[in-house]
């Protein structure tokens, strides 16, 4: 790496403010190899030492009009390293943790049978609660919760207005809450 002067690495730095692709090259050529040996020697990676410099790189770029560099830029850059090795890192935890969940999901399954049945019975049951509600409160309810209806499909299908529907599925959810606490207090009464 050449050592570049205070004036000099200044003026290099203004240049890339403006958007000067030479200075961008210059930095880039003068910087990138010591770039990739440090993250060589953090990552023991070659790929992954690759991968931090070019993002360095690119954040320099992208970021050329904003960045207020005090320190010298070796210094600047240097840093940028370790903050990316550490991102890297971070990541790489992040997506272990993520695959460790995914094992644990796929190794216990999707659903018990069980639980598919209880799902189904509570699904009868609330479409059994919905129907004993006035005609159109339930009908909307059941289009909205039970078969993913919009507001304005519902209105359609009820031949009313997007109002009323949102009207019927307020006093319907009140209604139904009513019902499920009745009768979850009358399964626990009768057990």
């Amino acid at each position: 790496m050449k050592a570049t002067s205070p004036t000099e690495e200044k003026d290099l730095l203004l240049r890339l403010r403006d958007g000067e692709e030479q200075a961008f090259a210059t930095i880039y050529d003068r910087y990138n190899q010591f770039l990739y040996l440090q993250a060589h020697k953090l990552t023991q990676d070659g790929d992954d030492a690759q991968d931090i410099v070019q993002d360095i790189f690119l954040h320099l770029w992208d970021n050329r009009q904003t960045l207020d560099i005090r320190a010298p830029l070796a210094v600047y850059l240097s840093k940028s390293v370790r903050f990316g090795f550490l991102k890297k890192v971070r990541a790489q935890e992040t997506r272990t943790r993520y695959a460790e969940e995914l094992a644990f999901f796929m190794e216990r399954g999707t659903c018990t049978t069980d639980e598919v049945l209880l799902e189904r019975e509570l699904v009868e049951r609330l479409k059994a609660l919905a129907a004993s509600l006035p005609t159109k409160a339930g009908q909307a309810f059941i289009l909205k919760n039970l078969e993913a209806y919009s507001i304005a499909e519902i209105a359609e299908a009820l031949d009313v207005s997007p109002k009323t529907v949102s009207n019927l599925l307020s006093q319907a959810n009140k209604d139904l809450k009513l019902k499920l606490g009745i009768s979850l207090l009358m399964a626990i009464l009768s057990a």
